[in-house]
């Protein structure tokens, strides 16, 4: 309760998504040294759909989205160990880059991401973070 009079409440999401959950994300990607962009969901307007914890999104990732809440937004700092490594990615991503990445948390959907192609699948972006080796 505020000095005014005002009375707020916070307010938590109990429900903790699981590892087969689906997650819908915006993110905006850029270069830690030169503050580059080198990808956005949002620029796309199309947010990024994968499940957490089965190595379909870099490493920095499925570390650093755990726990989310929907509308939750997160700026992640991904050294390149937890990205690309010395490998790089493309022309985008030069090899041992730390990436910096502004993610939202759109939308939870319960059980296994439906994969293009699969009957009712939606296409998704090829965005950057659509496949790890």
């Amino acid at each position: 309760k505020e000095r005014t009079g005002l009375v707020y409440e916070r307010r938590f999401l109990n429900y903790k998504y699981k590892n087969s959950d689906l997650l819908s994300m915006h993110y905006t990607g850029t270069l830690f040294d030169t503050g580059a962009k080198f990808d956005s969901s949002v620029d796309r307007n199309q947010p990024l759909e994968f499940t957490l914890g089965k190595g379909q999104v870099i490493q920095g990732w499925d570390q650093g989205l755990k726990n989310m809440c929907v509308g939750e937004k997160r700026r992640l700092v991904i050294p390149p160990e937890l990205a690309y490594g010395d490998r790089g990615a493309g022309s985008a991503i030069p090899p041992g880059s730390t990436l910096v990445f502004e993610v939202e948390l759109m939308d939870v959907k319960s059980g296994e991401r439906i994969y293009p192609g699969a009957p009712g699948a939606q296409a998704s972006s090829p965005g950057l973070l659509d496949t790890i080796e």
